[in-house]
């Protein structure tokens, strides 16, 4: 199984940027290009932060002053922009494709047919131990049996193909073999298992299904294997066809399937069980903690070390148990993931948005399915390791783009940390001391009229009392002029007032003063969701309904949003609001016109096309009066 997108420019990006950089002294003048510069810029992660420990000191020889002209070829950054959705697309299709794929294998896996299958097989050796187990089970020989059947997995199923592996974004799928047997059903699922081999991935769920034939209550684990949305995605080595065929993925250090085992004495507990890809004895069987404990819930064996060859990553982890019930077990296996369980996603970024589409995911297939009280324990625990299991950020560049975590410096200009907030560490940036604190305190505020476009108004006892207030940035030539107005007169009428979501309430919505409808000063109405249509009143949006109803009845143009162009904000109008009380007689005159318009369009039409054929005919005895007369062929 592999995956592969095609990116004509994967590895060429000159011409993208083109710097000419003067320095200018008194003495002399010196033109350095970029090459002759020698340094490196990340168009992608540039911020000013970047800036923060460069040595202003010893200015005497420093030119005093510099112009940078920087030309972007636009073509170019469009192309780019277009290749970053594509890689987002191709995640979050990748994202359906994997989950759907466990499922379906999982589901084989706890076939009857399939397991009776392997229950055959399990040497009678083993069977001696586990009767024993199941007359009078203990700790000990629990261990035992597990050990036991790892030991003869590993001994007894071969590797006969490759299994998922990420080549990243490729223009074909030459370069991997796709040499494994198809597992579209029972029939090829138990045919597999009788000539035991495979690759190492189908390797891995068979293993889950042999404990599942013994009665053991196991899960199969996949770790999704997700491509970056990066344009710097490190991939897994680009090995030839041979060499692939030849290794069956021995060079991948870490499984994407494992096992994850329930003591059947002791449910609080479950065992790691992996038995195809680590040659360490001591990683084929870990026990941890499902929940009821502080310690020993986290494992870093699986979690890929990126400075190794196989360069292979680790991006969500999900566990499926016998009824195909999915859970995300992530935090047990990474850390640093704390942002996947706030109370609010940010969806301004991508890692935000992935991990919606996960979740919504996981909800959606699970919808039949019910949780268990043991279940709900543990993804309580797993929402403790994830709060619990993370590392602060000790840079001012890296606390920037933390996920999990805020200081007041690193805050965006509309985003506020409550007083009374007990922060996690203090930390110094250039010799300040910052609290800390989680991400999931930032409250962010909107202006009245950005609620106002999410259809919310602020609360009446609320306004006046902003979270925060902030200078306003026009947009617009008007703005701008009020903005430069304000600055001589009173600066302080440049502030905008921001609130919380919390001091929002739903659009308050303009009453119907009699017959009036409401308008504000422009002559129109904005009405930006449905919520905000006043009461006593309807919004039409029939084509054309704006001229066909000018002088006849009472309405107002209704604006549903802005087009900033050219330094002007242009309203978007979509039909018009009317009293309820005149809805019907509008709608009767409205497809009056509408009939009338529809005639004369179509009589427009046919006197058009007789012009034409008048023209055609008047054309063609021209013609053949010419031929005629003077004998053209």
């Amino acid at each position: 199984m592999s995956l592969f997108i095609n990116d004509d420019d994967n590895d060429d990006d000159e011409g993208i940027f083109n710097y000419d950089i003067h320095f200018e002294s008194p003495n002399k003048k010196q033109k350095v290009t970029l090459e002759e510069a020698d340094f490196d810029i990340d168009t992608e992660n540039l911020n000013d932060s970047d800036f923060e420990d460069v040595n202003l000191d010893g200015q005497e020889n420093q030119p005093q002053e510099f112009t940078i002209n920087l030309s972007l070829h636009k073509q170019k950054l469009k192309h780019l922009i277009q290749q970053k959705k594509q890689r987002v697309s191709l995640q979050y299709l990748s994202m359906i494709s994997y989950i759907l794929h466990a499922k379906f294998r999982n589901n084989l896996l706890s076939d009857r047919k399939v397991l009776k299958v392997l229950r055959k097989m399990v040497p009678d050796s083993f069977n001696k131990h586990y009767k024993k187990f199941k007359k009078n089970g203990n700790d000990e020989l629990l261990v035992y049996l597990i050990k036991y059947l790892i030991k003869w997995f590993r001994k007894n199923f071969k590797h006969d193909s490759n299994g998922i592996r990420v080549l990243g974004y490729q223009r074909t799928a030459g370069e991997y073999p796709n040499n494994a047997k198809h597992i579209n059903n029972v029939s090829d699922l138990i045919s597999i298992i009788k000539k035991f081999q495979h690759n190492r991935d189908t390797g891995a769920q068979i293993f889950t299904a042999v404990l599942r034939s013994l009665g053991f209550e196991a899960r199969l684990v996949f770790s999704l294997p997700l491509l970056s949305m990066s344009r710097t995605t490190k991939t897994q080595p680009k090995l030839d066809a041979s060499i692939l065929k030849a290794n069956k993925d021995n060079d991948l250090l870490y499984p994407y399937f494992w096992t994850e085992l329930i003591n059947p004495l002791d449910h609080s507990e479950l065992f790691v069980v992996e038995t195809q890809c680590f040659f360490e004895t001591e990683k084929h069987l870990i026990r941890l903690k499902r929940f009821n404990s502080k310690k020993n819930l986290y494992t870093p064996e699986y979690y890929p070390n990126l400075n190794q060859f196989c360069q292979m990553s680790m991006h969500y982890v999900l566990a499926f148990n016998n009824d195909n019930l999915i859970i995300d077990v992530s935090p047990r296996y990474m850390k640093n993931i704390a942002y996947r369980y706030f109370k609010l996603l940010d969806l301004r970024t991508d890692l935000g948005k992935s991990s919606l589409l996960l979740q919504s995911l996981i909800r959606i297939m699970n919808r039949r399915r019910h949780y268990t009280n043991d279940d709900y324990m543990e993804l309580t625990a797993l929402l403790n390791i994830s709060m619990n299991n993370v590392t602060i950020p000790e840079t001012y560049s890296a606390m920037k783009k933390s996920l999990n975590f805020a200081t007041q410096d690193s805050l965006r200009s509309n985003e506020v940390i409550p007083s009374g907030i007990e922060p996690l560490k203090i930390i110094k940036f250039n010799n300040r001391s910052q609290p800390v604190y989680f991400k999931d305190v930032v409250i962010t505020g909107k202006s009245e009229q950005q609620w106002k476009f999410l259809g919310r108004s602020i609360k009446p006892h609320e306004i006046g009392k902003p979270i925060k207030s902030i200078i306003a940035s026009p947009r617009t030539i008007n703005n701008r002029r009020i903005f430069n107005q304000n600055q001589l007169e009173d600066p302080n009428l440049n502030y905008i007032q921001l609130y919380s979501f919390s001091q929002t309430c739903p659009y308050i919505k303009p009453r119907v003063d009699g017959a009036i409808i409401p308008r504000n000063r422009y002559g129109n109405i904005e009405i930006f969701r449905d919520t905000m249509i006043p009461e006593k009143c309807i919004w039409l949006q029939l084509s054309d309904i704006e001229n066909i109803l000018k002088f006849k009845f009472q309405y107002v143009p209704v604006v549903v949003g802005f087009i900033f162009k050219e330094n002007r904000a242009i309203p978007k109008k979509s039909g018009v609001l009317i009293l309820k009380s005149d809805e019907i007689e509008v709608k009767k005159f409205w497809l009056t016109e509408r009939i009338k318009q529809c005639k004369l369009e179509a009589l427009e039409k046919n006197i058009h096309l007789l012009n034409m054929w008048y023209k055609f005919i008047k054309t063609l005895r021209v013609k053949k009066h010419l031929d005629n007369n003077f004998g053209y062929v």
